[in-house]
């Protein structure tokens, strides 16, 4: 991404936009749910969404394709963010867990539990990529 806008809406998109013209430039499909957040990765420039239908996803913002899907959380995923320097990528959900996924392979690679009600939201330190 250069420049562009990305939102995400409750009708299971995720949109890219011209900031210029206006025009939606690519439409991005594949949630089941609604989409509940959406951020841009800061090493690969790859757009990176959370949704209620459980997922994170990674998306090409130059093909509008879904490049992977991340499966493991029991309910809707409330927060997402990226590690980084490592690039992994951090979810939140109302299944009370944190989980930490590697970006190549998709695999969770680690599972923070003890909230005893849903996480609403994740972030990490933006030099360090600690999880906060």
């Amino acid at each position: 991404l250069t420049g562009e806008i990305v939102s995400r809406s409750s009708d299971k998109t995720v949109r890219i936009w011209d900031p210029e013209t206006g025009e939606c430039i690519r439409v991005l499909l594949g949630h089941s749910g609604s989409v509940t957040g959406v951020t841009v990765h800061p090493l690969t420039g790859e757009v990176v969404s959370r949704s209620s239908d459980r997922t994170v996803r990674i998306w090409d913002p130059q093909t509008g394709e879904c490049v992977k899907v991340f499966q493991g959380h029991s309910l809707g995923v409330t927060g997402v963010t990226v590690r980084p320097l490592t690039g992994e990528i951090v979810s939140g959900s109302y299944d009370s867990t944190v989980r930490i996924w590697d970006p190549q392979t998709g695999e969770c690679v680690k599972v923070l539990q003890g909230h005893s009600l849903g996480v609403t939201g994740v972030t990490v330190r933006p030099l360090t990529g600690e999880i906060v």
